[in-house]
């Protein structure tokens, strides 16, 4: 086993404790996981959200934690168009208070949200700009996330 996986199940280890809400609203977060990549909104409401390499302080790759919303230079995570869809996409669009599709809480390594989905890379592509949906949780390693706090 490599070094990499080692710190991955050490990290991965934390989160295996309970389904938790947020624990520090306010505080910002970098969301990373599946091929030690990051959750990555590249900027502008609509846009979809997707798999990409971490760079240390990009804009698109810090969340704020608000109540159960990740929110990314002010717009919120959230599924396109609120679909119930099997594959949606996740996207960033304008948030909305109450709005279920961009409500989010994590269950052991997963990022569960509207209509109990996970969020999910797609087809489990490691490469930069593989976009991110919502599927059925599996538990396999495309849904696998760890909240970076402080970065």
């Amino acid at each position: 086993m490599s070094f990499s996986s080692i710190a991955w199940l050490a990290l991965t280890a934390l989160l295996l404790s309970a389904e938790s809400s947020f624990s520090a609203a306010g505080e910002t977060v970098t969301i990373w996981g599946f091929a030690s990549k990051c959750l990555t909104a590249p900027g502008g409401v609509g846009v979809k959200v997707v798999l990409s390499r971490c760079i240390n302080g990009l804009t698109g790759q810090q969340w704020e934690v608000r109540g159960k919303a990740f929110v990314n230079d002010g717009s919120c995570l959230d599924v396109e168009g609120g679909s119930t869809q099997q594959g949606a996409r996740v996207v960033v669009s304008t948030c909305q208070q109450q709005r279920g599709s961009q409500e989010w809480r994590v269950s052991g390594r997963a990022i569960v949200g509207w209509q109990e989905r996970c969020l999910d890379v797609e087809g489990a592509r490691p490469d930069d700009g593989t976009p991110v949906i919502m599927w059925r949780c599996h538990g396999e390693s495309n849904q696998w996330w760890q909240l970076a706090y402080g970065k």
